[in-house]
């Protein structure tokens, strides 16, 4: 059960920012780039969910799920 109200609870959760948590998406480039792999995108742009990289020509993404 939550203490406080749904509106609230959504105004504290809008204010919480990321910060770094990148460690994950470092990790991904890193091995992508050892391995040869080109081609992707980092962060890219307009795309619904905000992916971590995209093999665009491909219609490849991926998003990292790291802990809040």
């Amino acid at each position: 059960m939550d203490r406080v109200s749904p509106d609230t609870r959504s105004k504290i959760m809008a204010a919480v920012k990321k910060t770094g948590g990148r460690s994950m998406e470092l990790r991904l480039r890193g091995a992508m780039s050892q391995a040869g792999l080109s081609g992707w995108v980092s962060n890219p742009s307009g795309i619904i969910g905000n992916p971590d990289f995209g093999f665009l020509s491909h219609g490849l993404l991926i998003l990292i799920d790291g802990v809040f």
